[in-house]
């Protein structure tokens, strides 16, 4: 099986998210995007765009798209109902994506299988995008 690895993130400066390849400097971080659309890859010929990141902004795609076919990157919600929510997260130990469930009143906390989450629901906002990162309402 063949995982697509790729990143999106908030452009410095600006509000707007960019997807493509994560490329880390002692200086900067950044997404680079290629100038043509190969399905198979790069080539020789590719030149690179390297936009300039807020890292604290990069979540990471995770291979799975929702059931209307966006991709599911991390950090990415699912509005479950108006009282619960799940964020998606990466379980380091596990070495896996999973979806942290939640409820407004944060009563209620348990983890959802990724693919469960995605083949029932939709990605329903941004994390990051939230004025206040502790609360997606």
């Amino acid at each position: 099986m063949k995982r697509e690895i790729k990143f999106k993130a908030k452009k410095f400066g600006s509000k707007d998210w960019i997807k493509g390849s994560y490329v880390h400097t002692d200086v900067y971080d950044f997404i680079a995007q290629s100038s043509s659309d190969l399905e198979d890859g790069f080539d020789n010929k590719d030149t690179f765009n390297l936009t300039r990141i807020i890292p604290n902004t990069l979540c990471q795609y995770t291979g799975f798209k929702d059931k209307n076919g966006v991709e599911i990157y991390e950090g990415d919600v699912f509005l479950i109902s108006k009282d619960y929510y799940g964020i998606v997260s990466f379980d380091k130990k596990k070495a896996l994506f999973y979806v942290l469930i939640s409820s407004q009143n944060d009563k209620f906390e348990d983890n959802e299988d990724l693919l469960y989450m995605a083949e029932r629901y939709c990605v329903n906002e941004y994390f990051h995008d939230q004025n206040n990162p502790q609360k997606v309402w």
